[in-house]
């Protein structure tokens, strides 16, 4: 009989994987410094991109106001002109409306409409130097009614002919230059945005 023998040999150890150490985390001084000039740089343009909308926000706002008074104002004053008996010329002082005289040019701030021939029944667009507004009157100047604010110009009608000549005398039928200039405080600051209208209207020959 064989006898067989085998030596047993025990299974060696598996060797454990070897684990490497965690990176860093950490930002060094130099990518600190970055990060935060850049976060500086992002943080003022977004706030000057705030300030830029709301500064065109106002300035539109304001121009579609002019626009809208002055279409208003033009085209009642235009109807008014063009169904007048009479158009005059001169500015408006203490309440009294002082025509201009026939040598001397047909410019100045205010415009007195007849629509008959009754020297009583008027009506009177003038500017108001010391508030800075243009405002229209029936029959009593004292009772002015606001058309248009932020007015600069104080000579807003013009009297002149076909060709666009300022007359130096009077006219059955002149054409009048209505021009009006405005000025608006954004900001604080006080006329720092101007705007002007201008429109020409003749009385219809009956």
């Amino acid at each position: 009989m064989t006898l067989n023998f085998q030596r047993l040999v025990s299974p060696r150890p598996l060797a454990r994987a070897s684990r490497s150490p965690l990176p860093h985390s950490a930002y060094t001084l130099p990518e600190l410094m970055v990060s935060m000039a850049l976060m500086v740089l992002v943080t003022f343009a977004l706030m000057y991109t705030n300030l830029f909308g709301a500064k065109m926000a106002e300035l539109t706002a304001a121009k579609l106001t002019v626009s809208q008074q002055g279409r208003h104002m033009l085209g009642r004053l235009a109807s008014e002109i063009r169904a007048a008996k009479t158009v005059q010329i001169g500015t408006v002082s203490s309440n009294v409306f002082a025509a201009v005289a026939a040598g001397s040019l047909q410019q100045g701030g205010a415009v007195r409409i007849y629509e008959s021939t009754n020297s009583a029944s008027y009506i009177c667009y003038y500017h108001d130097s010391s508030t800075r507004t243009l405002r229209r009157s029936v029959n009593a100047i004292a009772t002015g009614m606001l058309i248009a604010e932020d007015v600069t110009n104080s000579i807003v009608f013009i009297g002149q002919d076909d060709i666009g000549t300022t007359l130096n005398g009077l006219q059955a039928n002149p054409v009048v230059q209505v021009s009006l200039e405005f000025s608006h405080d954004l900001y604080g600051n006080p006329g720092n945005e101007a705007q002007r209208l201008q429109s020409r209207v003749a009385r219809r020959v009956l």
